[in-house]
């Protein structure tokens, strides 16, 4: 089976603590969130549409605005599991397409 270095012994599960860019893309995120939540109990939308259920329109908001952070959680994950599982990457691979990073 394959070791990790001694950094990413050190620095695996800490990614968000450590990278600036994920760090603000978090903090936006909530920011954003928040904001839409304000304007949903205040009954301000950006549309003149009613909406049905706010909720639900917050959980979608939230869903992608995180879909990003999720992609690249999945895909930290596959290679993780590739590195202590190397002989299922053939198995795993062909039965699992790639998974895109959202922009």
């Amino acid at each position: 089976h394959y070791f990790i270095s001694e950094y990413e012994a050190c620095s695996r599960g800490l990614e968000l603590r450590i990278d600036p860019e994920r760090q603000e893309n978090k903090h936006a995120t909530r920011h954003i969130i928040m904001k839409y939540q304000q304007r949903l109990r205040l009954g301000v939308t950006s549309s003149t549409s009613v909406i049905a259920d706010p909720k639900l329109y917050l959980a979608n908001v939230s869903k992608t605005l995180s879909q990003r952070s999720r992609d690249m959680a999945l895909s930290t994950a596959r290679k993780d599991y590739f590195a202590a599982y190397p002989e299922m990457e053939s198995l795993v691979s062909a039965l699992m397409d790639p998974i895109p990073i959202a922009d």
